[in-house]
C-alpha cells in the first residue's frame, strides 16, 4: 500500500464573484479524491490563505486543523496496520466538515 497525502488546492471551478472554494485533496496510488471545506477565497498563495483575505488567519487554522485530522487517522491506522483508503478518509473528513448525518421528518413541514 502507498502512502498517502495530503495537500490543499482551490477549486477549478470559479464562481460568478471570482471566488474558489477550498478543497483538500487526499492523493493514494496516483487518484485523488477532494473535499470542499466550505469556504472560498480569491487569491491563495502556496498552501496558505493570504493576509489581505478578512478571514485569514481564520482559514488557515481551520485548514491546519483539518489536515492535522486526516494525518492522525492516517498514521492511527497504520499504526494498528490496517487499511485505509483515501475514500475513507474523504468520508470521516466530510462527516465532520457537513456535520455528520440529519433526518428529514415531513410532519414538521
Amino acid at each position: 500500500m502507498k502512502t498517502i497525502t495530503f495537500n490543499v488546492e482551490l477549486d477549478s471551478y470559479q464562481k460568478k464573484d471570482g471566488t474558489h472554494n477550498i478543497m483538500i485533496r487526499i492523493s493514494q496510488n496516483g487518484r485523488h479524491k477532494r473535499v470542499d471545506l466550505g469556504y472560498s477565497i480569491e487569491k491563495y498563495e502556496e498552501n496558505i490563505v493570504r493576509r489581505i483575505h478578512s478571514m485569514a488567519s481564520m482559514l488557515n487554522d481551520l485548514i491546519k486543523i483539518k489536515i492535522s485530522e486526516l494525518d492522525k487517522k492516517y498514521l492511527g491506522s497504520r499504526l494498528q496496520q490496517q487499511n485505509i483508503t483515501a475514500q475513507q478518509l474523504q468520508s470521516s473528513l466530510r462527516k465532520n466538515v457537513l456535520g455528520g448525518i440529519f433526518f428529514f421528518t415531513p410532519e414538521l413541514y
